[in-house]
This record gives structure tokens, C-alpha cells and sequence, in this order.
């Protein structure tokens, strides 16, 4: 249509019996070389369409005027090849139909980085340990571009400048999971380009100096577990101890932990609230034999199964006062796991094994890396026999 401002006159027009009425015809320019006319049936509403077209077409001119020489040629081009190819549509409608043909892809380009990381992290337990980590370290990677950045700009480079900041090994490889995983959710919620996420990839992890795992001999876990037992308040400090080396359970899984969750006659723990992001299905770990006797003095039907991780804490320091066992140390975090890890493995030896009872999945790769050769099988031998001092507790699990 040309960019012509609307002109209203009167019309007279025929009706089918012949006689004429009166009319207000709005003329518009033309089009493909016709006319473009409407008919109204008053002055007023005439008047009333004219100045619509004609701001119509002040918009279409201020927007066109604003295009550069470049894009004024690069729009008469592309309405010429649709002319060619006998399209049948307008550069306008072809342009809607791509936008709705690539939607996905628009959406990846456009994802602002503050919502998507809000998303993101929306999927993990708040009260964790782990969610506070990687809440953290999101946080620092994507600072320097501010929340209404586009997630495009989380480039390779964007990754690998955050990552210089850290020179420890693992804290580089640790830091780059979090980013990798951060990006892969992104691109999977088609917010962010595989192509991008492909040269993330390719940030190679730092090779860490191997590091023994921290874990007990069977008589240090053996001087804890006596030291347990003897307190007064043994019924909420036994449990904790003996899930933890005993059944490689974490202790946060333990301090969430009900006596409800204890199944004697299926040897079995069920953990309710595994660690990991909001919707882990729980865990069965299974209950060897001297696990049972540790706990059947004081299992219940219901109820807390031990102390708060606070509470556990101090005990901790209280435990290094007495026997000298230091395990609340950051050099010995998660000990006991590790000792349940290294002691399965060194008396079963079977890492399939190993690998379900901690909740592993499939994978055997980190147990053998880890927990291959710590500790000799007569070790193993002598932390799976540990029980406890008291004769009556002996015959109640015999029986």
C-alpha cells in the first residue's frame, strides 16, 4: 500500500432496486495498482476511519524511515523472492510464520540469566549443605553480567574466567561441575545453545593428586562405639554412630532419620529424604549383623532416632577429649561413610555390592579408585565383628 494519508468525500452509490443512496468514501492509495476504498455509511464514521488509517500509516512511515539503506534493500529483496516464487504471503506474515517455526530457538536466545538460574535453583532443598555450595558458586559465575543478561553470554570464555579463580584442583573441578550442570539444565529447558554448551565441554577437569580417603581401623571405630555405649544418654548417641560406620549412611540422612524408618525383620533402613536435589526417590541400605545389635537395644516403634548434627558436634569435641579420636576436623569429613566404604569393599569385595548400599546407582568406577586397597581383609574382618559389650544384647539378637 502507498504511504498516501486517507482522503474522505462523498460518495453516491447505486442500490440493487436502482435508487441511489448517499455514502462516505475513504480513500486509502492503492495497492498492486487497485484502489484501496472503504465506504462508510456517515461522515462521522468516515472521519472517525481515516484518522485510524492515517495514523496507520504515520507508524508505518516513521518505521520505515527509520530503517537503514541496508535493511530497505534487504526487505525489497526478500519481498521480491517470495513475489517470484509465487509465496502468496506478505513479508509480514512470512516473518510471523519463521517466529513461530523457531520459537525454541528465539526462547534460548532471549532467557534472561536471573530467571534462569532462579529456576534452576529452585530445584534443590534450601536447608542443604550441597544447595548452599552450589547456590554460592552460580551466584559469583554469573555476577559480572548482572540478572537481565542474556544466558548467550555464558560463553566458554565467560566459564573459563570464573574457573581461573580457583588453582586448587579440586576446587576448579568442583566449581566446573556445578557450572556444567547449571548450563546442561539450561539446555535441556531449551534456554541455552547445545553448540555453547558443547565448548563448556571441552574445559578440561585438573588432574588431582591422588588422596587416601580418611577412615578408621576397626579398633579405632571400636574405642568410639565403647565410649557411645557407656554414656547416659547412649540411646540417642549409639544409633548415629552404628547407622553411620556401619551402614555408610550420611549424616544429615541420619539426623532426619525416624526409628519408623528401621525395618528388623527385613534388615533393611529406609532413608525417606536421601541427599540430592528435591524429588530423590529414597534409599534402602542394607543391615548387617552387627548393626542390628547395636541398635535393638533401642529401637522404638517411632521417634527421633538420635541427636541434632549440632548436638552430634559437640559430642564430637567431647569424644577427642576423652580417647583422643579426632573425626570433626575438615581433613574428616564424612569419616564414617568412608569406613563403611572401605571396610564393604575390603571384606566383600564386590563393588557392584558396595556401590547400592551407598546409593551409588551402577557406577563402580569411584569405589575402585578410592576404596580398592586401603585396608587389609582381616581388618575388615574385625570392624564387621564389633559388638556390643553388653551378654543380654547378644542373646536378644540370637534369638
Amino acid at each position: 500500500m502507498l504511504l498516501s494519508k486517507p482522503v474522505v468525500s462523498e460518495a453516491h452509490r447505486k442500490n440493487p432496486d436502482g435508487t441511489k443512496r448517499e455514502n462516505w468514501l475513504v480513500y486509502c492509495g492503492t495497492d498492486g495498482g487497485q484502489a484501496v476504498k472503504y465506504y462508510r455509511s456517515s461522515k462521522a464514521k468516515a472521519d472517525k476511519l481515516a484518522k485510524m488509517m492515517a495514523e496507520k500509516v504515520k507508524r508505518v512511515g516513521q518505521a520505515a524511515t527509520a530503517l537503514t539503506t541496508a535493511q530497505t534493500y534487504d526487505a525489497a529483496e526478500a519481498f521480491q523472492m517470495l513475489v517470484r516464487a509465487e509465496a502468496g504471503i506478505s513479508l509480514t506474515e512470512c516473518a510471523r510464520q519463521w517466529i513461530e517455526r523457531n520459537t525454541d530457538a528465539l526462547e534460548c536466545r532471549t532467557a534472561r540469566i536471573g530467571d534462569t538460574l532462579a529456576d534452576y535453583l529452585r530445584r534443590f532443598n534450601q536447608n542443604k549443605v550441597h544447595d548452599h555450595a552450589v547456590r554460592t558458586a552460580l551466584t559469583k559465575f554469573v555476577k559480572p553480567f548482572g540478572d537481565e543478561r542474556r544466558m548467550s553470554e555464558l560463553d566458554r570464555s565467560a566459564a573459563e574466567s570464573f574457573l581461573s579463580l580457583y588453582d586448587n584442583p579440586k576446587s576448579f573441578n568442583l566449581n566446573r561441575g556445578y557450572v556444567l550442570a547449571f548450563l546442561n539444565w539450561a539446555r535441556k529447558n531449551g534456554k541455552y545453545a547445545q553448540a555453547q554448551y558443547n565448548a563448556c565441554l571441552c574445559i578440561e577437569r585438573k588432574r588431582e593428586p591422588y588422596r587416601q580417603p580418611c577412615f578408621f581401623h576397626a579398633d579405632t571405630v571400636e574405642k568410639i562405639m565403647r565410649w557411645c555405649e557407656s554414656q547416659p544418654d547412649a540411646d540417642m548417641l549409639v544409633p548415629k554412630f552404628a547407622i553411620g560406620f556401619f551402614a555408610g549412611v550420611r549424616s544429615d540422612e541420619i539426623s532426619r532419620m525416624d526409628w519408623k524408618d528401621v525395618h528388623f525383620s527385613e534388615k533393611e533402613i529406609r532413608i525417606e529424604t536421601p541427599k540430592g536435589v528435591t524429588g530423590t526417590p529414597p534409599r534402602i541400605v542394607g543391615m548387617s549383623e552387627n548393626l542390628i545389635a547395636w541398635l535393638k537395644p533401642y529401637s522404638k516403634d517411632a521417634g527421633k532416632l538420635c541427636y541434632s548434627q549440632s548436638a552430634i558436634t559437640d559430642r564430637k569435641k567431647l569424644i577427642k577429649e576423652k580417647t583422643g579420636i579426632d573425626f570433626d576436623s575438615k581433613e574428616m569429613r564424612n569419616v564414617a561413610r568412608h569406613t563403611f566404604a572401605t571396610m564393604h569393599a575390603a571384606f566383600h569385595r564386590n563393588f557392584e555390592l558396595t556401590a547400592a548400599e551407598m546409593g551409588h546407582g551402577a557406577s563402580t568406577s569411584v569405589l575402585m579408585k578410592h576404596y580398592q586397597s586401603i585396608t587389609s581383609k582381616s581388618d575388615a574382618t574385625a570392624f564387621w565383628s564389633i559388638m556390643p559389650k553388653s551378654k543380654s544384647d547378644e542373646t536378644a539378637v540370637a534369638s
